[in-house]
This record gives C-alpha cells, structure tokens and sequence, in this order.
C-alpha cells in the first residue's frame, strides 16, 4: 500500500489506484495461493489443478495488468526534470525512472496477454495476430509466469508473477 501511496503521489492523485487496497489485497490472495501450490508440490508431488489453478493464473493476470496500467499512469506524468512526460533523468533517486524500468520490464508479457501480438509487433510485423504467450508454473515459487516474444527486443521474455510483484516492493519500496 506504500507503494501505491508513493505512485499515487507522483500522479496528484489523493486517493491512489482503489485506495491502495485492492492491488495489495489481490498480491495478498496470490501469494497465498503460491504458497499453497508450493506445499501441495511438496506434499502430493504435483500442484493444484482445477478451480484453485484457474482463479490463480486469472487473478494473476489481471494483477500484472493492474500494475502495468498503475505504472504505465504514473510515467505519463511529467519528470522531475520538469519536462515532458517523455523525459526521463537516470537518476536513481528518481522514483518516476525507477517505475518506467518496471514498466518497460512487464510490457512484452502484458502485450501478449492482453493485444494477443507481441510487443511492437504492429510496427514490425502486423500479420502476427492471435498470439499467446507460454504460460510457466514456477516449482520454486509455485507463482505462474509467462514467456512471450518482443519483437521490439528481438527476444523473449519471461515474467513472473510473484517475481515481479517481489521486484516492484524492492526497487518502489521504502528505502
């Protein structure tokens, strides 16, 4: 929720993404749910299937489509520079920089999830259409992941769910 408060705040926007509640509730549900898979992969051998799996790999996605839109908000408002939202300063202390990386980092995975193309791919090549990315269970982790072409980048790449959420409390969270 500090997070959110921080991003909130570099927006202008008093009352953040839902309060703040809902993103951090759903990672809340989620990582409960990895949890759960890690110990059924520890006790049974294999992990939850059925509607256990299916509310995790859809409130997963659409947590990772939450952030994206909360991050890809938060870089279209103007640098600390002062500048355009298209300016950015490098700086580390830089809270705005710090989220366009994040953001950059989940577009390849939310562009195929999401458009069913990857990254760029109307730039590059507009005949790809009805493109799915691979859907991973992490064993270690028990989160779901994707892996998906960029063709921005030229490569795959992959995003996991608890990874990302992981990464985001890290390079976001208070220092």
């Amino acid at each position: 929720m500090r997070v959110g408060r921080s991003l909130a705040s570099v927006r202008g926007d008093n009352q953040g993404h839902a309060f703040e509640h809902l993103d951090a509730n759903v990672d809340l549900i989620l990582r409960q749910l990895e949890s759960d898979q890690i110990a059924a992969l520890e006790k049974f051998g294999e992990h939850l299937g059925g509607g256990v799996m299916f509310i995790q790999i859809s409130l997963s996605k659409m947590w990772l489509f939450s952030m994206y839109e909360i991050l890809r908000e938060t870089c279209d408002f103007p640098s600390c520079l002062g500048a355009g939202k298209s300016v950015y300063c490098i700086r580390k202390d830089c809270l705005r920089c710090r989220v366009r990386n994040l953001r950059d980092e989940l577009n390849p995975v939310r562009t195929a999830l999401a458009k069913l193309q990857p990254e760029k791919a109307w730039k590059a090549s507009p005949s790809k259409r009805n493109y799915h990315p691979s859907l991973l269970l992490d064993e270690s982790s028990g989160s779901f992941a994707w892996k998906a072409h960029s063709d921005r980048r030229g490569s795959c790449a992959t995003v996991s769910r608890l990874e990302f959420s992981n990464k985001v409390l890290e390079v976001l969270g208070p220092e």
